[in-house]
């Protein structure tokens, strides 16, 4: 102010209208700025009266509206201002509605302000006025008794980035809760004014507390950095304590099944002495008392046939503990587990699609891959000629064939005899059938 009014004397002999133009008009901005609407208008007043053509007006970015002769400022005080304010630059229009909400609040006159203010809003698109258009909107609620419809407004107001508006309405808020005596808000709210006080006045250079944020910002990010290495080391090591506690676990099962294998091997072991030990005690009672030889002879059978079981089971449990006494597969285990059941005749049960793999599997690990080698010589048999060669080679009859398969004797006769032709032998003798097999793995282990 003090250099223009400066200049406003050193242009007084100058004839150049359009320096007289800029410098009225810088003092009336400044002027209306804080407030001083009276002085402000006389210098607008003074800038139209230079009657400056309306070109001159254009590159003067209307400042002002052309000079009217038939417009005339009715009375010298802020309405008129605000008047004019109309063909100012936004920010002057946003300086002067504020400094003249200002003036309305100090007089009390709230209802005036609080439409001046709703007007400010919605005409400014400068975020950082429409801020403070909100916080003094705000104040006004705050005053006239509307705390709830003020603590919205405050709330939008306080997003902000600046840290003096930020002050003034905790201020506000701490005051107003005093005079209401609450002294849970008014602690909350003097704390926030003095932290934002702090964080505004606190340090002279705003570049030293960027600084200072910079630096938090890095903490906090080496920080995170830091948590983030932690959980994946402890991660890391739950995933190996777990894998370690499974490797553990399936151990112990494994000793635990590898325990019960043995002791039914030794169980079947035990049992088969003891069948045979009954077998000789019957012998000498034949031997003793000829007259009861045919009983004695059908018990003998009997227990044969059950001990001839019992070997089996003992040669298929011994056959697990092979290869330094390795678990069986899964596959291999199902595929004892058929042969058992196909060995017992009485329950005996074979469903080929099902069961065909599971059977070659067992000729192959139990007859030196016979069943590869059927199939390589004879690549042209179909699925259910290969039942009726592996039922064949694990010492199946015709007729049990028939029985276990559920078809008649001929259809078994007919497969045969399309067998012979595939293998070469015209005639199709079921003989020549046999012998030719039997040789496929001489000499073939019937188990």
């Amino acid at each position: 102010m003090f250099h223009y009014k400066q200049a406003e004397k050193a242009v007084q002999t100058v004839n150049n209208k359009k320096l007289h133009f800029l410098i009225y008009t810088a003092i009336g901005k400044l002027n209306a700025k804080y407030a001083h609407y009276e002085l402000a208008t006389n210098y607008f007043r003074k800038a139209i009266d230079l009657k400056l053509s309306v070109p001159i007006w254009h590159t003067m970015h209307r400042t002002l509206p052309p000079y009217s002769s038939e417009k005339k400022i009715i009375k010298i005080h802020a309405e008129s201002l605000l008047r004019l304010i109309e063909q100012m630059d936004f920010t002057s229009q946003n300086a002067i509605l504020l400094q003249q909400a200002l003036k309305y609040k100090n007089e009390g006159e709230w209802a005036k302000a609080d439409s001046l203010l709703q007007k400010a809003i919605l005409s400014t698109s400068d975020f950082d006025f429409r801020y403070r258009f909100y916080a003094e909107l705000a104040d006004v609620y705050l005053q006239t008794d509307k705390p709830a419809k003020a603590d919205s407004i405050y709330a939008y107001a306080l997003k902000t980035s600046s840290g003096s508006l930020k002050a003034s309405i905790y201020k506000n808020k701490y005051l107003y809760h005093q005079v209401t005596g609450e002294k849970e808000k008014v602690q909350e709210y003097l704390l926030k004014y003095i932290q934002e006080s702090e964080l505004l006045y606190a340090s002279e250079d705003r570049a030293d507390l960027l600084e200072i944020e910079k630096q938090y910002d890095y903490v906090s990010l080496m920080r995170r950095n830091e948590e983030y290495r932690r959980q994946w080391i402890i991660g890391l090591l739950s995933t190996l304590t777990i894998i370690l506690s499974l490797g553990t676990l399936i151990g112990i099962i494994w000793k635990y099944h590898r325990k019960q294998k043995e002791e039914l091997l030794h169980t079947y072991k035990k049992e088969a002495y003891a069948l045979q030990t009954q077998i000789d005690n019957l012998h000498e009672q034949m031997e003793e008392n000829e007259g009861e030889a045919i009983n004695l002879q059908k018990q003998i059978a009997y227990l044969e046939a059950e001990k001839q079981e019992k070997d089996i089971r003992i040669h298929q449990l011994e056959v697990t503990f092979r290869a330094k006494r390795i678990a069986l597969s899964p596959e291999t285990a199902e595929a004892v587990q058929l042969y058992l059941n196909l060995i017992n005749r009485t329950h005996a049960c074979y469903h080929p699609s099902e069961d065909r793999l599971l059977l070659a599997h067992w000729l192959n690990i139990s007859q030196n891959q016979w069943a590869e080698r059927l199939v390589s010589h004879y690549p042209t048999l179909s699925n259910g000629e290969k039942d009726i060669c592996y039922l064949f080679a694990i010492g199946f009859s015709l007729d049990e064939m028939a029985d276990l398969l559920q078809i008649q004797p001929r259809s078994v006769d007919r497969v045969v005899y399309r067998i012979c032709r595939k293998m070469g032998l015209s005639q199709g003798n079921k003989e020549d059938f046999a012998k030719l097999l039997n040789q496929l793995n001489t000499p073939v282990k019937h188990i």
